[in-house]
């Protein structure tokens, strides 16, 4: 059985949200508790999901 998730997950698209409102995947994962190496790893999967070609992080990065 395949464990590539089928869908977005509430998790991706909450951690999405924080790194966007704190702006650095340092701020979000002392928030979330967890490691920078795990924000970025949820987000790649959120952009595999969607089939963005570039991440979606520097899109809000001047």
């Amino acid at each position: 059985m395949s464990k590539t998730p089928r869908g977005m997950t509430l998790d991706q698209l909450s951690t999405f949200l924080l790194v966007a409102k704190t702006g650095t995947f340092t701020q979000t994962a002392k928030k979330l508790n967890v490691n920078q190496s795990t924000v970025s790893r949820t987000l790649q999967k959120l952009e595999t999901f969607l089939g963005v070609r570039e991440p979606l992080h520097k899109r809000w990065v001047m």
